[in-house]
């Protein structure tokens, strides 16, 4: 949210592996001067779910917004 306005940063294409929870459950976002950072409290996580469903282990995997564009780090 920008000055009383919502911005759109991008998809989060991830979820998490466990299908009992849902993304917001284990969702953390932190902003900071730097940007917006995503972080999931979870073991691991599913990558385009639906589409290839590639599951990963969670070390420190986090999508990060630099005001500019949203970016996968891995």
């Amino acid at each position: 949210m920008e000055k009383g306005k919502i911005k759109y940063l991008g998809n989060l294409d991830i979820e998490p592996k466990n299908e009992e929870k849902k993304l917001t459950d284990v969702l953390k976002i932190k902003e900071s001067n730097d940007g917006i950072t995503f972080t999931f409290d979870t073991d691991s996580l599913l990558l385009k779910p639906g589409n290839k469903d590639i599951i990963i282990k969670n070390n420190h995997v986090q999508y990060v917004y630099d005001h500019h564009s949203l970016k996968l780090h891995r």
